[in-house]
């Protein structure tokens, strides 16, 4: 039986059991619950997977989802921001990546699963009031190729999710972010956002056997957003 396990590095209610920084939260699969943590500190990520090696030994996959940065950086100018910032998200948003996969490898490795980030379109392109995260999600993707490259010896398959804009807590923190949804709905071929649950089935797509074969990319939940708009509104001449 698999024993499905979402590792999600963000907050969430806590409805179960509390070790100051620990949650355990009640899963949609009766008998394994989700582990939270909720803590910045370096030890805390060990704890999680200590418990969760105690409990079952083997994880099929891991998403992380954790990114972070300071107020000052969201309306500072990228060449302003303070190296303490800077530092902050990058270890926040890429470095954390790095741990999470050190500390489940031994575990992915038993049953060849998957290890999961999510990214954006502005780590590959300027995109307007996301410089100040830009950087550290294509430091991010880089991390993924790497580790990619390093764990497919043991048949570990590392992926990237690029999702759209949306709606989302996450999203808050961009300015204009109701001026973001309307150019992706505008622009993007489906013409519409996508939703969450549209990016929660491609994950469990990436943390299955379906998808054994691949590794390293970056897969794209956005209508197709991320398609040059000169191409997705590309006109031949009539000579043609």
């Amino acid at each position: 039986d698999h024993r499905d396990l979402h590792l999600s590095l963000r907050r969430q209610r806590q409805m179960c059991i509390r070790d100051s920084n620990i949650t355990v939260l009640p899963s949609y699969t009766e008998g394994y619950p989700y582990v939270v943590d909720e803590s910045l500190s370096r030890d805390r990520p060990v704890i999680v997977f200590e418990e969760i090696s105690n409990q079952w030994g083997e994880l099929d996959f891991v998403l992380h989802s954790m990114a972070s940065a300071t107020k000052e950086m969201t309306t500072s100018r990228l060449i302003d921001i303070k190296l303490n910032d800077f530092n902050f998200a990058m270890q926040i948003s890429c470095y954390s990546f790095l741990a999470v996969a050190k500390l489940s490898e031994p575990l992915l490795k038993k049953t060849q699963g998957s290890l999961i980030t999510l990214t954006y379109l502005g780590g590959q392109r300027v995109l307007e009031n996301y410089h100040f995260m830009g950087p550290m999600k294509s430091a991010l993707e880089s991390c993924v190729r790497y580790l990619a490259s390093e764990l497919g010896g043991d048949n570990i398959r590392v992926h990237t999710i690029s999702a759209g804009a949306m709606p989302t807590r996450a999203a808050s923190g961009i300015q204009d972010l109701a001026g973001l949804l309307k150019t992706t709905e505008e622009r993007a071929p489906l013409q519409r956002l996508c939703t969450p649950r549209e990016v929660g089935e491609l994950m469990a797509f990436l943390s299955g056997p379906n998808s054994q074969g691949m590794t390293g990319g970056i897969h794209y939940v956005d209508g197709g957003y991320n398609i040059p708009v000169s191409y997705t509104h590309l006109t031949l001449p009539t000579n043609a």
